[in-house]
C-alpha cells in the first residue's frame, strides 16, 4: 500500500454520512464522533484511523523519520519507547495524516530503584528496566531491544517472588495529568483517547513471564508449580 492510500477517503453521499447515534444524527463528524460511532457499532463518514495510539499501531523510530521525510516533512523525531524503539506522534502528523486516535501514557513512577541505563557494553546498548528485567540492542543495526536477563529465573518459591522488590503500581507520580490531557484531548482536540499502560513497554502478563523467563514459566505451568498458582 503506498503513502498516498493511508488517508481513507470517504465514498458514501452526503445523506450516508447522516448517521443516528445517541442524541441525534451527526453531520460533521469529529475523529471523537468517529471513534465513538465505530465503537457502537454503527457506520461513521469513513474508518476511524489509529497510527500511533495503540502499541501495535505505531511505528520503528526509523520508519518514522523516512515517512516523515518522504510527506515532506521535518525529520526530528521523539523516542517514545526505549524497548520496543518506536517514535512519538507529533500533532503535525497527526493532523497530515487525519488520524483520529491520541493516547495518553502513565508518567514513570517517582521511586524506581531496580530501573538503571547501562549505556553501551559488549557492542549493545542495555538497560534495566523497572522490573529488573535487563534489555539490550545491537550498536549496529539494532532496531529495538532484546531481553537478555530476567531477575526472577531462579526463582524456587513463593517468598522468592514475595521478596522482590515490584514497582508500585499504584505510585502516585505515574497519574499526574493523566485526567487533564485526556480531557483536551476530548474536548479541545475532539480526538479519542486511548490509555496507554503503565509499564516498561511490555503489558502485565509479559512482565511477569518476563521477570521470570520463558522457560521457567512454561517449565512451572505444566508442572502446576506453586509460584504460577501464586502469580496467576
Amino acid at each position: 500500500m503506498s503513502l498516498r492510500h493511508v488517508q481513507v477517503e470517504s465514498t458514501h453521499s452526503a445523506s450516508q454520512k447522516n448517521k443516528f447515534v445517541k442524541g441525534g444524527p451527526i453531520k460533521d463528524y469529529t475523529s471523537f464522533d468517529r471513534v465513538a460511532v465505530a465503537l457502537d457499532h454503527k457506520e461513521p463518514d469513513r474508518v476511524p484511523l489509529d497510527f500511533g495510539g495503540a502499541e501495535v499501531a505505531s511505528i520503528n523510530i526509523h520508519a518514522m523519520r523516512r515517512l516523515r521525510r518522504h510527506l515532506g516533512m521535518s525529520e526530528a523525531v521523539t523516542l517514545d519507547d526505549t524497548v520496543i524503539q518506536t517514535g512519538k506522534m507529533e500533532d503535525d502528523l497527526i493532523d497530515r495524516l487525519n488520524v483520529d486516535v491520541k493516547i495518553v501514557k502513565p508518567n514513570p513512577p517517582a521511586n524506581s530503584n531496580l530501573a538503571e541505563d547501562l549505556g553501551l557494553q559488549d557492542g549493545c546498548y542495555r538497560l534495566i528496566d523497572e522490573y529488573g528485567m535487563g534489555w539490550a540492542m545491537p550498536e549496529c543495526g539494532g532496531k529495538y531491544y532484546d531481553l537478555y536477563h530476567s531477575p526472577l529465573a531462579n526463582a524456587e518459591t513463593v517468598s522468592d517472588v514475595e521478596t522482590f522488590p515490584w514497582p508500585d503500581p499504584l505510585d502516585a507520580a505515574r497519574f499526574v495529568g493523566i485526567k487533564e490531557n485526556a480531557r483536551k484531548i476530548a474536548s479541545e482536540d475532539k480526538k479519542a483517547v486511548f490509555l496507554g499502560r503503565a509499564s516498561s513497554g511490555r503489558k502485565h502478563n509479559g512482565n511477569v513471564g518476563d521477570s521470570a523467563g520463558v522457560w521457567t514459566i512454561l517449565k512451572s505451568y505444566t508442572l502446576k508449580h506453586p509460584i504460577v498458582i501464586f502469580v496467576a
